[in-house]
């Protein structure tokens, strides 16, 4: 690269930043799209990147002229910093997949690279063209989680409370039980889905993006943003509600039947109208012409070829291509026997003779955020009952709620009284450990007997459950990644007392349990 050829010196940087653009986005889709595919109401993320690209495609048609900053070759070293804030951030993230700060720093790691891109080649002109697209990535991010469950939690009981309200005043009893609605015939869960969550991350996608493709201004598109939430609220409340109705006339086994159907016409619908008002506003509003200008390389008074920014550009992007590799390497060196797996299967043929397995609610799935799971019931003739979950967490969707979830919280919460606590039972097969905690609960006079364990497919034991910030900054330090968790929950009734229970819950795990190199 002669000093002094602008052309080549040009060409040379642009493929480098062009090489790290790459490189973050891919990155950022590959992190990201396992929350895409996990979490139902951000499934949408799956267009937002091809969104993006057809807003950024529309930028460019009548991007203004660039403008580079005089010697803006300083622009290189803190690309090349956010860069290197990769190599730690991957080792956090390897630790922890779930940790929504350490998400959002990598989404705002990737604007930020991209916007300073923009600035180096187009000046603040540019800047200010073409802001918008990488912005609209963050909205496919799951947001904090002292943020989400909030708001979800009021959003339910608000359903939950407008829905009680207009039934009463039909003439039809209900009773609002938190987030449940009593009925004469049943209880209806406003749960996630129901809430209007998921519309409403779609729908405040959708104002966002028609306030861009419109050119609206700042203040038209704030009014179209909260027009948005409003009508995900409305639609979702006429949705709980028509399902309420479906319950009451027709009986809970039918409302699963049109749950799904409706929950996409209310979206639907909604968009729908969110488009149309859209159109009006754009209607109404006074078109504002914009030339085309074709960009321009930087001038020779502007620009001085230098080694510099090619070489910031190309450490740049061969960090992002380190990041992986390096915090494999990092937890192979720092926890070598993490890597020697162990797999749990239960036999259900040795359970009982007749086995029935159901389909897990979604309210259960959207707390726990496991991989795999599966809910298994019997009984014999005596009147023994057995109610058996199976959970697996793998490597990518390891959840905080694996090991704090426990029958101490949640049996309570459901109305079920704690009576007695034993030891935990100490199970041991090929030469790995589970423990599982043993209660007697009460309901209405009648005994509950529950056991429940979490482990790790990690044959060096159960690596501690992260709580706090400071827990998953030192599990990273330590090379600590959880490659498989796994919990099993026995509920038994039917029988005399906690010590039979405790014999017949060891004798399932002697029968059906197996624990086995992967």
């Amino acid at each position: 690269m002669p000093i002094g050829d602008h052309t080549n010196d040009l060409r040379w940087i642009r493929a480098a930043n062009l090489g790290l653009l790459i490189l973050v986005w891919l990155d950022f889709f590959l992190v990201f799209s396992r929350e895409w595919d996990f979490n139902e109401q951000y499934r949408y993320g799956y267009l937002v990147p091809f969104i993006a690209l057809y807003l950024a495609y529309l930028r460019w048609l009548d991007r203004p002229e660039a403008k580079p900053l005089p010697r803006n070759g300083w622009l290189a070293i803190p690309i090349t910093l956010a860069a290197l804030a990769y190599l730690p951030l991957k080792v956090i993230l390897e630790a922890n997949p779930d940790w929504r700060m350490a998400l959002w720093t990598a989404g705002f790691l990737a604007v930020g690279i991209t916007l300073l891109i923009v600035l180096r080649w187009g000046g603040w002109s540019w800047l200010r063209h073409f802001i918008f697209p990488p912005f609209l990535m963050l909205l496919t991010i799951p947001w904090p989680t002292r943020l989400e469950n909030p708001f979800i939690q009021g959003l339910m009981q608000l359903v939950a409370q407008v829905t009680v309200e207009i039934l009463n005043l039909l003439g039809i009893h209900a009773v609002q039980l938190g987030n449940l609605i009593q009925l004469t015939n049943g209880l209806v869960g406003v749960e996630e889905a129901c809430s209007g969550v998921r519309s409403f991350q779609s729908i405040l996608m959708a104002s966002v993006f028609l306030g861009e493709l419109f050119r609206f201004r700042l203040f038209l598109r704030i009014a179209l943003i909260l027009f948005g939430n409003l009508l995900a609220i409305v639609f979702n409340l006429a949705r709980t509600f028509v399902l309420t109705i479906v319950i009451v006339q027709h009986g809970p086994k039918v409302m699963e039947h049109w749950h799904d159907s409706v929950g996409h016409l209310v979206t639907i619908a909604a968009f729908l109208v969110l488009l149309g008002s859209a159109l009006m506003i754009r209607k109404g509003k006074r078109g504002e012409g914009a030339s085309v200008a074709q960009a321009q390389a930087p001038k020779g008074s502007r620009y001085r070829p230098h080694w510099m920014p090619f070489a910031f550009s190309l450490a740049a992007a061969v960090i992002m291509m380190l990041s992986i590799p390096v915090s494999s390497l990092w937890f192979t060196l720092k926890s070598p026997g993490l890597d020697n797996r162990r797999v749990t299967e239960i036999d259900w043929s040795r359970a009982a003779p007749v086995v029935k397995f159901e389909e897990i609610s979604g309210a259960i799935r959207a707390l726990l955020r496991y991989s795999e799971g599966v809910k298994a019931l019997w009984s014999d003739r005596t009147g023994e009952s057995w109610l058996v979950y199976f959970f697996y967490w793998d490597e990518g969707n390891i959840s905080s709620f694996a090991g704090i979830h426990n029958p101490e919280i949640c049996m309570p919460a459901s109305g079920f009284e704690l009576v007695d606590q034993a030891d935990p039972i100490v199970w041991h097969d090929s030469g790995s450990e589970i423990n599982l905690k043993s209660y007697q609960f009460r309901s209405r006079s009648i005994p509950i007997y529950v056991f429940f364990g979490v482990w790790d497919d990690n044959a060096e034991g159960f690596i501690p459950v992260a709580r706090t910030g400071a827990d998953r900054l030192r599990n990273a330090l330590d090379g600590l990644r959880v490659t498989g968790r796994r919990s099993l929950q026995i509920i038994i009734t039917g029988v005399e007392s906690l010590e039979e229970a405790r014999t017949k819950a060891k004798r399932f795990m002697d029968s059906a349990v197996h624990i086995k190199p992967a």
